[in-house]
């Protein structure tokens, strides 16, 4: 098997998507305890 890094080009897949207002707050409320964990760890 080949590795990726062998190959002339690498594809990937592009998504975008439209969350509703109950995800936006669960997506935000990952991404900031995401945050506070690494800061904790920075400082």
């Amino acid at each position: 098997m080949k590795q990726m890094s062998s190959l002339a080009y690498h594809f990937g897949i592009k998504l975008r998507f439209y969350p509703s207002s109950k995800q936006k707050k669960i997506i935000k409320l990952n991404y900031d305890a995401q945050r506070f964990v690494y800061n904790s760890y920075v400082r």
